[in-house]
């Protein structure tokens, strides 16, 4: 809950962004019901009207049906508009308050910190969480307001359809998220250390990769990413020194390349 409450903290310059993008959304999805109940009844009275031989008004569900649908269409396009503009902006807004508190940090307090893994932070970190806006703040506030307004329209017609519904929006939208938590919370975090593992060495084997051209040891370092050399560098624990093929002393004689980093655990670089 604190990274929720820093992160609507950063987004609060934002908030008629936020405000719009959330009621065009909710517009949406009251247009897209809307549209599926009207059309179901329709054809269902069209139906019903042909085989009792009566005549009914089509005029008033048609023009429902069609504004509903513009309304859709149209309210899919400025929800999308407006909700991506928001998170470009909490985006920028990230890199910057990251950046701001970094660079006091430099050089001093970042030596223990590898460029790989800066650059992972810088990108790909934050841009992952542009999805808090768009994958869970929007879709929650919006079903929040609209789940209630569902359940009293169906509960107008059927008691026991409005206790359905309420039954299948606890058990979708707050037991099974519930669950998904509580199961998925270690592998998650496993996810993201080995994705951040993964992008460090990757940056940083591209760093060294003329010294591995030279000395012969970019095969070696492709098997440590590719192959079971590699797969204790992304298991659970710090980020280690990317490869890099470091000669120590190198002369006309031939000397053998030695290496630091994790090819040193290769058997062929001792």
């Amino acid at each position: 809950m604190a990274e929720i409450r820093k992160l609507l903290g950063l987004m609060r310059p934002w908030t008629g962004w936020i405000i719009l993008g959330v009621f065009l959304s909710l517009i949406t999805a009251l247009a897209n019901v809307t549209l599926m109940a009207i059309s179901g009844w329709f054809i269902a009275a069209m139906a019903l009207a042909g085989l009792a031989g009566v005549t009914m008004n089509y005029f008033t569900p048609a023009a429902i049906i069609r504004a509903m649908a513009i309304t859709r269409t149209v309210g899919r396009y400025a929800e999308r508009l407006v909700t991506h503009e928001a998170t470009l902006r909490l985006v920028a807004e990230l890199r910057r308050w990251f950046y701001d508190r970094m660079e006091p940090l430099a050089p001093s307090g970042l030596q223990d910190l590898k460029s790989g893994d800066i650059f992972s932070r810088i990108g790909a970190d934050i841009t992952t969480l542009e999805n808090f806006y768009l994958r869970v703040l929007v879709p929650s506030l919006v079903a929040v307001i609209a789940v209630p307004i569902f359940c009293v329209f169906a509960g107008y017609f059927s008691v026991a359809l409005a206790v359905a519904l309420i039954v299948l929006y606890v058990f979708g939208g707050i037991l099974t998220p519930w669950l998904i938590l509580h199961f998925g919370r270690q592998a998650a975090a496993a996810q993201v250390l080995q994705a951040a593992q993964m992008r460090s060495t990757l940056v940083e084997g591209q760093q060294a990769l003329r010294e591995m051209l030279v000395y012969g040891r970019d095969g070696d370092y492709r098997q440590m990413v590719e192959g079971p050399v590699g797969k204790p560098l992304f298991q659970s624990g710090p980020p280690r020194q990317a490869a890099s093929c470091i000669p120590e002393r190198a002369d006309a004689g031939g000397e053998p390349c030695h290496v630091r980093g994790p090819l040193a655990d290769h058997p062929e670089s001792r």
